[in-house]
């Protein structure tokens, strides 16, 4: 099921390959089901998400894209998604919806 933090300050993932998720292949039968991540919460805030392989498989190699976004902030603040160092960016691909 996607990951739905709603308190502060957690790690989704991680710059290690034991710590990385695989998040894809979320549909929409269960609230607030389509994404892969979703920060839903004005209390969702400080949340790290990096390393992971979002809307694809495990290699990197085929779309399981999430139905809806594969990651969607739609409360909080104060977050990050990827980073510059070794290991922090995330592989974000294949999702049903587009930024705008």
């Amino acid at each position: 099921s996607p990951a739905d933090p709603s308190t502060s300050g957690h790690l989704i993932g991680g710059t290690t390959l034991p710590d990385r998720n695989v998040i894809s292949a979320n549909g929409t039968e269960v609230p607030p089901g389509g994404s892969g991540i979703h920060l839903a919460t004005s209390s969702a805030t400080n949340i790290t998400i990096q390393g992971n392989v979002i809307g694809r498989d495990p290699v990197n190699l085929a779309d399981h894209g999430n139905t809806l976004d594969g990651i969607r902030i739609a409360g909080g603040g104060n977050n990050v998604i990827g980073g510059a160092g070794p290991g922090e960016a995330n592989v974000i691909a294949g999702n049903g919806s587009k930024a705008e």
